[in-house]
């Protein structure tokens, strides 16, 4: 598992003003290609606004929002959502960051992304969401095993029955007296 998680670059975000890192690919809860934003289980050098936000217009019309502003510079990076419609629950208690307001930086990369095109994180998220696959695939591997463990045991006993009674079978046809011909009557 350690050479799966190698194959796939942590992606680092930071501020786009200061670059100041806010957070990284393997907190990633949630990507959002149309409205360009990634959601963050945890984030750092993060100031979450004091007063919430109620969100009337927009996608996000109906839903309850801090904003998220990066501690050093103090650009607006994002928003957490504190209250949520039941269509938003994947960015509630989460953080949401805006593609326009931060830069990636995928580690080990010799060159600075100048754009943010979301190409790493999706890279990320789809590796995250193959692994979760392989791991199900495992789980289910699993219990087929077991399953298959217990249909052997049981042709097995079933098996050793069948020979038991075969051979009861067998010494009860030994043990058991044979008719004796009666002499003096013809064979018919």
């Amino acid at each position: 598992m350690a050479e799966e998680a190698s194959d796939v670059p942590v992606v680092v975000f930071q501020c786009k003003t200061c670059s100041a890192i806010v957070g990284d690919s393997m907190n990633i809860l949630h990507l959002s290609e149309p409205n360009r934003t990634v959601t963050l289980q945890c984030v750092i050098n993060v100031n979450r606004s004091a007063v919430p936000i109620y969100s009337t217009q927009g996608d996000d019309a109906g839903n309850t929002y801090h904003e998220l502003m990066c501690r050093q510079c103090k650009r607006i990076l994002g928003r957490w959502y504190s209250a949520t419609l039941p269509q938003f629950d994947a960015y509630r208690m989460a953080y949401t960051l805006n593609a326009d307001d931060v830069v990636e930086y995928h580690v080990g990369m010799t060159t600075p992304v100048e754009e943010w095109r979301m190409d790493g994180a999706l890279a990320v998220a789809d590796w995250m969401n193959k692994m979760e696959t392989v791991d199900d695939l495992s789980k289910r591997m699993e219990k087929v095993r077991k399953v298959l463990l217990v249909v052997e045991e049981r042709l097995v006993e079933s098996k050793r029955r069948v020979d038991q009674k075969k051979r009861a079978k067998k010494k009860l046809k030994l043990s058991s007296p044979k008719k004796p011909v009666q002499p003096g009557r013809p064979k018919s």
